[in-house]
């Protein structure tokens, strides 16, 4: 089988998201092949990338296509960029390996022309939905606004891959075939978490114990008020926010014993975790119930106590997870984590061997088969 994901983000990016780790596992299957599509880069300006690259281990071959005409608001602009774009995938998909099925993925809800010109090929192409996307536009504010109707892709694609059980039933009910799957962690992120490696220097300095949160910083996203009253009841613990986005929402007057330390790079998320004692997941309900954390599985990869808000698919995972619903259980809980025994490390780690992204990778193949 080929797989031809086309992706929202870029591998080039520093965070790996679902988008470009579960193409990269699907690459390592024996049999299968994959071209995953980048986000195009505009003509005039922008990041340099190769036009074309291999991946080194699994052959994965990467394409990042040339956005020609600006203005992207525009209907009739987004659609001929569209068409642009597809005559830059078939004609790699020419010079490609002779396979005579090929399944088509698509992860961006604005590739209706697109996804119109795969099936006039003769190709499947399904939807990889990963959020609701009136809810994640409210949270982002302008930072993200969708320029068409998000859902009238559901009208263009034979059928969707769904990241959390809310999106899956929702994808049945429009009488789609709907494949569930969740996040995952990957197999380079475990075997980095366990090459022991020495403190990042953004932690040295910044005393234990810690609890880390690694991921959007953004509070229409995260309980910021939460974190808040942890810090100022425990100001023995260090708070360590890694990440950015909404940098200019986030409160001022901070306790001390909270650290802002920026934008970690993918590679580097083990190195921190090695060196803190505790993780946090602060999720606001509201505006992310229907997604589905990948941090949940890396965090629990490392076996250290996690403190979280009660996100849907947390609670799936109650029995390794201590999970709150206001700011005082929360704290609460942040303290009782930190008096944990090693007795649940290795179930966390077990558990996060059953959520890899080589079996979500076995699951799509089959599904798609």
């Amino acid at each position: 089988m080929r797989l031809v994901y086309v992706s929202k983000n870029s591998w080039w990016d520093a965070r790996k998201a679902r988008k470009v780790l579960l193409p990269l596992a699907v690459s390592a299957l024996p049999g299968t092949s994959v071209l995953l599509v980048n986000a195009a880069q505009p003509l005039w300006g922008g990041e340099h990338y190769p036009r074309f690259w291999q991946h080194p281990e699994t052959g994965m071959s990467v394409l990042t296509p040339i956005r020609l005409l600006p203005f992207q608001r525009f209907a009739m602009v987004r659609r001929w960029n569209q068409v642009l774009r597809w005559r830059q995938i078939r004609r790699q998909l020419a010079c490609g390996p002779d396979h005579t099925a090929t399944r088509f993925v698509l992860s961006d809800p604005e590739d209706v022309y697109l996804a119109d010109l795969i099936r006039q090929a003769g190709y499947r192409c399904y939807f990889d939905w990963t959020e609701k996307w009136h809810a994640y536009a409210v949270a982002a504010g302008d930072e993200s606004q969708s320029r068409t109707d998000a859902s009238s892709i559901f009208a263009h694609v034979d059928g969707v891959i769904a990241v959390s059980a809310e999106l899956t039933h929702e994808a049945e009910a429009l009488g789609l075939p709907c494949l569930h799957l969740p996040n995952a962690v990957s197999d380079a992120f475990l075997q980095a978490l366990g090459r022991r490696v020495g403190e990042p220097d953004r932690l040295k300095g910044i005393p234990a114990p810690r609890m880390a949160h690694v991921g959007s910083c953004n509070p229409n996203w995260i309980h910021w008020d939460w974190l808040i009253h942890a810090a100022r009841q425990h100001p023995g613990i260090s708070f360590c926010m890694l990440g950015g986005g909404g940098e200019k929402n986030i409160p001022d007057h901070l306790p001390a014993n909270i650290h802002l330390l920026g934008r970690v790079r993918y590679e580097e998320i083990p190195s921190y975790l090695q060196h803190v004692d505790g993780c946090m997941l602060l999720y606001r309900v509201e505006v992310t119930s229907a997604g589905d954390p990948t941090k949940l599985y890396e965090y629990l990869a490392t076996g250290l106590p996690i403190v979280s808000s009660p996100h849907p698919r947390c609670l799936e995972f109650a029995e390794h997870i201590r999970i709150s619903d206001g700011p005082a259980g929360f704290s609460e809980e942040i303290g009782l984590a930190l008096e944990e025994g090693p007795d649940y490390a290795q179930g966390r780690v077990d558990e996060a061997g059953r959520h890899t992204w080589p079996l979500r990778a076995q699951a799509l193949r089959r599904w798609l088969e």
